[in-house]
């Protein structure tokens, strides 16, 4: 599959600007694309202390600096997981259109999903 241009270059301005693992102090959340979870590793302690299921595919991870959310792309399923760190479940379920590419604002009051 061939993706237009201005998409692959927006895939990789995220790629720099929203590594993969994304902190969320003092938890680390990691996207397992092949297992369709997240890991949640404890910083401090470097163990694992939650899995939790997404979508399929997850490839982007970003956390809201506004509240206790992490929001994972999922590019498979063409959605975006909504966990609440404090209790590390997903509370919600966006649907994003095609395969998601994740961006989200510092103030966390908005993010975007991607439709390639």
């Amino acid at each position: 599959m061939r993706f237009p241009t201005g998409i692959v270059r927006l895939w990789f301005a995220l790629q720099l600007l929203l590594p993969g693992i994304v902190f969320a102090a003092p938890f680390a959340y990691i996207p397992n694309s092949s297992s369709n979870n997240v890991s949640v590793i404890d910083t401090a302690t470097n163990t694992v202390t939650a899995t939790v299921t997404v979508g399929a595919f997850p490839v982007g991870v970003a956390v809201n600096p506004a509240g206790p959310r992490v929001y994972v792309a999922n590019g498979d399923s063409a959605n975006v997981s909504v966990i609440d760190t404090e209790t590390n479940t997903v509370t919600a379920t966006v649907d994003g259109g095609g395969s998601a590419l994740w961006g989200s604002g510092q103030s966390g009051r908005h993010a975007g999903v991607c439709d390639e």
